[in-house]
């Protein structure tokens, strides 16, 4: 699991590098059912996160718990990753019943960016 463990730790040369010698492993689940973009969404990590994204990863894969990267970036308040998860289409089933979703959490984000100047 090395792609995990280079996700896990931010290093984002050697996670290139895995998916690019092992495409495949973009969606290898652990023995949790943790994908590698679970551990970017977890860590916060948006860069890999997007990097996974573009090489296919899944982003409504679930862990044992019904964990998915969506819910993991909620509960990190990793809100750049939530809006790319989102826009990449996650959904939130298995974060359905939280009391707040992730949707919920971006637009507070947002709000409390105060208005644009553009």
């Amino acid at each position: 699991m090395a792609l995990h463990m280079a996700v896990r730790h931010g290093h984002t040369a050697v996670a290139s590098r895995l998916l690019e010698s092992l495409p495949s492993s973009v969606n290898a689940c652990n023995a949790n059912g943790w994908t590698p973009l679970i551990y970017a969404s977890r860590w916060g990590h948006f860069d890999l996160a997007l990097a996974l994204i573009q090489a296919g990863a899944d982003v409504n894969a679930a862990t044992s718990d019904e964990r998915t990267p969506l819910s993991v970036a909620r509960d990190g308040g990793h809100t750049k990753i939530m809006t790319l998860l989102m826009t990449a289409g996650a959904t939130e089933s298995a974060a359905a019943g939280a009391a707040c979703t992730a949707q919920r959490l971006c637009v507070a984000a947002w709000c409390a960016s105060g208005p644009r100047e553009d």
